[in-house]
């Protein structure tokens, strides 16, 4: 239960992309319910768009989580984020061949 108040509420789920929703008004006494419905993560391991995942598409990742500019997009999972979740999912792709 939250107390009295205006909340901005972020929803996450395995397997989705995070949403937040503002503007939440608590008041006393009252139940409030929220329904959205939440996306689902696209996986996109290939990182340099030739055709297949490989080590190449790691070592991509690996530098645009160490901070260096890339000239692909490293977010493998579509969250917005580029992290180790994206590093395991082409890692992932690369050992199942």
């Amino acid at each position: 239960m939250l107390l009295p108040g205006t909340y901005t509420l972020k929803f996450s789920a395995p397997g989705y992309k995070n949403k937040r929703k503002r503007d939440i008004v608590v008041t006393d006494g009252r139940a409030v319910r929220v329904n959205l419905k939440l996306k689902p993560l696209v996986i996109k391991t290939d990182i340099n768009d030739d055709g297949e995942t490989n080590a190449s598409d790691v070592q991509l990742v690996v530098l645009a989580i160490l901070g260096k500019s890339i000239s692909h997009d490293p977010d493998a999972n579509g969250d917005g984020a580029t992290d180790t979740a994206d590093l395991q999912l082409v890692v992932n792709a690369v050992s199942q061949g």
